[in-house]
C-alpha cells in the first residue's frame, strides 16, 4: 500500500501536469492560497517530493539545459527573520546577525537552561535541552500569529497557567 501511495502520489498523477508543448513541468507557486500564510505549490505539489530517498524520487526532476540549475531552498525561519527586522526585537536580530537557531535560542533564554547543539560531545549527543526547540517553535510562531494561551497550552500538552506564564515570559 505504501509504494502504490507513492506511485500514485509522485508517479502516474505529476504525468497529467506535463505540459505537452516542453514536455516539463510548470507548477504554480502561490503567495496567498494557504490558510497558514506560507507559500504553497500546486498542479503539482513540488514542495513535498520525498527528500530521504533522493535518487527514487528527485532525480526525475532535471534542468532545461546545462545552463540551468535547479536548486532546493528552504525559507529557514522566514517568518522569525522578518518579525525580527519589522519589530527590531535586538534579541532576535542578534540570534539571525549570528545564524543561530533562533527556535533553540529563545527556548533557552524562556526556559532559562543552556542549549547544547546536537553533536557537540560526538555524533551520538542528543544536545541539551534540544527538547525545548520544538515547545518554543509553537511558541514562536503561535504568537507570531495570535496564538493564546488556551490553544498554546493545548499543543503543547500544558496547564493554561503554565501556557498563560510562558507567553507572559516571552
Amino acid at each position: 500500500r505504501k509504494k502504490e501511495k507513492l506511485v500514485s502520489t509522485y508517479g502516474s498523477t505529476f504525468l497529467k501536469d506535463v505540459n505537452e508543448i516542453t514536455g516539463r513541468i510548470h507548477p504554480s507557486f502561490n503567495q496567498l492560497l494557504a490558510d497558514t500564510g506560507r507559500y504553497s505549490c500546486s498542479n503539482p505539489n513540488l514542495q513535498n517530493i520525498p527528500i530521504k530517498d533522493v535518487d527514487t524520487y528527485r532525480k526525475a526532476f532535471t534542468a532545461q539545459s546545462t545552463d540551468y540549475r535547479i536548486i532546493g531552498c528552504d525559507y529557514v525561519g522566514m517568518e522569525m527573520r522578518l518579525l525580527a527586522d519589522l519589530s527590531k526585537e535586538p534579541k532576535w536580530l542578534e540570534i539571525f546577525e549570528n545564524d543561530l537557531d533562533s527556535h533553540c535560542e529563545i527556548g533557552s533564554m524562556v526556559y532559562k537552561k543552556p542549549i547544547r547543539k546536537k553533536g557537540t560531545l560526538g555524533p551520538d549527543d542528543p544536545g541539551e535541552n534540544i527538547d525545548l526547540r520544538k515547545k518554543v517553535k509553537e511558541l514562536n510562531f503561535g504568537i507570531s500569529y495570535g496564538l493564546g494561551p488556551t490553544k498554546l497550552a493545548a499543543k503543547l500538552g500544558i496547564p493554561y497557567p503554565e501556557a498563560k506564564a510562558l507567553i507572559a515570559d516571552y
